[in-house]
């Protein structure tokens, strides 16, 4: 075929740029890399994960910014700052971000479940308000008082016993029973709000003689089945010998009405009958010669009771309703998951998944501009052992996090750029969710040549009418660029605003169709010659050429002067001397 030749090489090339999005951002909260297939899961789907430790949330809060989603995975409530809890319902609730609670044994740790602020902000309630007011938790101190308990065991016992009330929950239950030919109550059932009067009961202990632990084990079994109380518990704590009789069928009935006992010897304490006791109890044993460590084997078992809330049986997930976020996923094939917390779905929420005890499993709920929702099992490799090693754990979790969080990382503002011979003027349109105008906004921008990183010009919108800001300035040659504007209110951000002007090269090298036919026109009519060659245009031809002028105007002055001049004569009157 035949193509006419290229005549300018200017507008051989153009250049079209547009924008895109990056990648989703994440920020993952646990205190230790356990949730690592979690987090490639996401990664391996395109998914930006930044992993930070608990106390790092308060200095991270700037990036909630452009983050678009938070996981808290089995993060302790005492670990979040009432700081960092107002800011995770800003992100949520005000900026449009997703959070995902995920559960684990950490989360019911002592004074670890989630306080009323994040409660508040969650789909699930771990404790309704009147169970607040309920014990959860009663636990009763036996504690060996005999002879040889004297001195800096008794002391030792003491501190142990005060730390247990400081690391109870102020609705929960304490009782510490003394015991050595017979029992002592030395501080009643009550709350462990009451520390002062506890710990002021505690000091009054002192040491007597004998060692018979039935008598108090008897009490205490009497106490605890008064309460209430969801978990019932012993810890037990003797230096010496004591009679068998009649100890193993109380520790088996106490078991039998969900009372558990577990026992700390000290030095030479008879392993055997506290063994006996703690298997019957279904407890735990501890042997100790350290004194100083004591009080952290009592914290450390009242933790371990009151992680009752914990459900460590295996669970398959249930789908109760069908939504975007869990299509195609075959939770026909997936394994068990071997744990999860009880909980209760709040009203207005979504219950997603539930255990086959029917308890939620996973609840979403739409929160302001934002969402949240809350995974009762965890994330690592304890109770979603089997969940890693599940083909579809990587799509579930991918799809989970790219459902919940916001598809934009901040609210995006209407841009036009123009450039017209390198007069570039910026337009922005701020209108926010309310369909109101946004006024007021403190509006800085960048331009960039497309394909650079290089800032070719920095300014500042100009808000000429409500909720309009203008700039304009001189580029500094025609091309392609990107304009990026970040827009504040209160030195916070609140949306972004970005465009595209292109020129890529002059107009007069657009030549058109139209305008080529305009040019055969012209050529016509004068009689000359479209695209000469050079040789035409110099060549000199020798013929000799007719030239043309109009005469008319010579007649008409001519026409003029007569008729002046026989005015003249007509005025004049001529006589003869």
């Amino acid at each position: 075929a035949n193509t006419e030749p290229d005549t300018f090489k200017e507008n051989n090339r153009s250049v079209f740029a547009t924008t895109a999005a990056g990648k989703p951002k994440v920020i993952l909260v646990e205190n230790k890399n356990n949730a690592s297939n979690f987090r490639l899961a996401l990664e391996t789907n395109n998914i930006d994960v930044t992993q930070i430790r608990p106390h790092q949330l308060a200095t991270s809060i700037p990036l909630f910014a452009t983050t678009d989603l938070i996981v808290l995975s089995d993060v302790a409530a005492a670990s979040l700052s009432n700081r960092v809890l107002a800011s995770l319902e800003s992100f949520v609730s005000d900026q449009g971000g997703g959070l995902i609670y995920a559960a684990g044994e950490n989360s019911v740790k002592p004074n670890s479940l989630p306080s009323l602020s994040l409660e508040n902000l969650l789909p699930v309630r771990f404790e309704g308000q009147k169970s607040r007011e309920k014990a959860r938790v009663a636990i009763s101190l036996v504690i060996d008082r005999s002879g040889s308990m004297q001195g800096q065991k008794l002391e030792a016992a003491k501190a142990s016993a005060r730390a247990t009330a400081e690391v109870l929950s102020s609705f929960d239950l304490l009782e510490v029973i003394a015991f050595d030919g017979g029992a002592k109550n030395v501080v009643r059932m009550q709350r462990a709000s009451n520390k002062f009067k506890i710990s002021q009961d505690i000091s009054k202990l002192t040491a007597g003689g004998g060692t018979d632990i039935r008598p108090a084990l008897s009490e205490a079994f009497q106490n605890l089945s008064a309460t209430d109380a969801k978990v019932k518990h012993v810890i037990l704590l003797s230096d010496g010998h004591a009679p068998f009789t009649g100890i193993s069928n109380l520790a088996k009935r106490m078991s039998e009405h969900s009372i558990t006992i577990s026992a700390v010897g000290i030095g030479d304490a008879d392993r055997s009958l506290l063994q006996l006791i703690v298997d019957q109890g279904q407890g735990r044993l501890y042997m100790t010669d350290n004194l100083s460590g004591l009080p952290r084997i009592f914290m450390r078992e009242t933790t371990e009771a009151q992680k009752n809330a914990i459900v460590e049986s295996t669970t398959k997930a249930k789908v109760t309703k069908r939504v975007a976020l869990l299509e195609g996923i075959r939770f026909q094939d997936a394994p068990e998951l071997l744990g999860f917390i009880s909980t209760k779905a709040k009203r207005n929420t979504e219950t997603l998944l539930k255990t086959t005890t029917n308890e939620p499993l996973m609840v979403r709920q739409k929160k302001g501009l934002g969402t949240v929702v809350a995974w009762t099992s965890d994330l690592k490799n304890k109770w979603s052992a089997r969940w890693i090693e599940w083909a579809g754990f990587q799509k579930f979790w991918s799809q989970v996090v790219r459902g919940s969080m916001r598809s934009k990382s901040l609210g995006s503002y209407d841009m036009s750029a123009f450039l017209n011979d390198r007069h570039f003027k910026i337009q922005v349109d701020a209108i926010d969710s309310g369909d109101r105008f946004a006024t007021g906004l403190t509006s800085p921008y960048t331009v960039k040549e497309v394909g650079s990183k290089k800032v070719v010009h920095k300014g500042t919108l100009e808000e000429v009418a409500p909720g309009r800001y203008t700039d304009s300035f001189i580029a500094p040659k025609l091309g392609n660029y990107l304009v990026h504007a970040k827009h504040y209110r209160d030195d916070s951000q609140v949306a972004s605003s970005k465009a595209i002007a292109r020129f890529s090269y002059p107009r007069e090298y657009s030549l058109h169709q139209s305008e080529n036919r305009t040019l055969k026109e012209l050529v016509k009519a004068t009689h000359g010659k479209l695209d000469p060659s050079i040789e035409t245009l110099t060549k000199i031809e020798s013929s000799p050429k007719k030239h043309y002028s109009d005469v008319w105007y010579y007649f008409v002055l001519l026409s003029l002067g007569l008729l002046i001049v026989d005015t003249f004569l007509k005025r004049i009157r001529l006589t003869k001397q």
